[in-house]
């Protein structure tokens, strides 16, 4: 229902600046599926953002078990402790590790459910180290020190996404501001100059142009969301 509101108060607010017709408004209301999907994208990868975060702290638990004796199940068991302190039971780590403690109960392997989890979530972090595990666990070398590697590996790898996230959500920020700024202005000169941009409106000269101006509008937004858009 939000994103419903947000998608007509968007279309509202094209359809008044760009042709000032409820007929337009009318039409751009196909756009709503579209808005709809690029919502849930952004939707996705939130909540991954925070499933990776959450999952590092449960890798840095689990090194921590190991280095002090425990057996990869139980570095796990004892994780998910450690982790409840820290984050809501709602919360998809703790869910996740929810599951995996009840799979071990039931007599699955810690790959299979680690396998499971990392195919589910989509997180690359998560899949690499569950193929690294595989991996370990079937070289029947030092398990302790094949997973630290591993796990070195892959909390540096998400520090450094983290610190990117951060350093471009200002760059973010300044991007939302400048596809607004443009929709302010129009607005303005309409406001403060009743009538100066009629012949824009409600002619087939005018609807041209103002569609083309829509046009280049559009491409300029996604195509400053697709520069701030960084993959590590």
């Amino acid at each position: 229902m939000r994103y419903l509101g947000q998608g007509l108060f968007i279309i509202a607010i094209l359809s008044y600046i760009f042709y000032k017709s409820y007929l337009a408004g009318c039409l751009f209301l196909f756009l709503l599926p579209f808005y709809f999907k690029y919502q849930k994208k952004n939707c996705i990868e939130k909540r991954k953002n925070i499933l990776r975060n959450q999952y590092k702290e449960l890798l840095i638990a689990v090194l921590t078990n190991l280095q002090a004796g425990y057996s990869i199940e139980n570095s796990f068991a004892e994780a998910y402790q450690d982790l409840s302190l820290i984050f809501q039971k709602e919360d998809d780590i703790c869910v996740e590790l929810t599951l995996i403690m009840r799979g071990l109960k039931n007599n699955r392997t810690l790959e299979e459910l680690l396998d499971d989890f990392a195919r589910r979530s989509g997180v690359a972090e998560i899949k690499e180290f569950s193929a690294m595990f595989q991996i370990a666990k079937r070289s029947g070398g030092n398990l302790g020190d094949i997973l630290k590697k591993c796990i070195g590996m892959i909390a540096e790898k998400m520090e450094v996404k983290q610190e990117i996230i951060t350093i471009i959500s200002a760059k973010k920020m300044e991007n939302n501001i400048m596809c607004i700024i443009p929709l302010g202005i129009i607005v303005y000169v309409d406001i403060t100059s009743p009538g100066f941009l009629n012949v824009l409106y409600h002619n087939p000269m005018g609807v041209c142009i103002m569609s083309i101006c829509l046009g280049v509008y559009m491409f300029a937004f996604f195509l400053g969301q697709r520069i701030v858009k960084i993959e590590v």
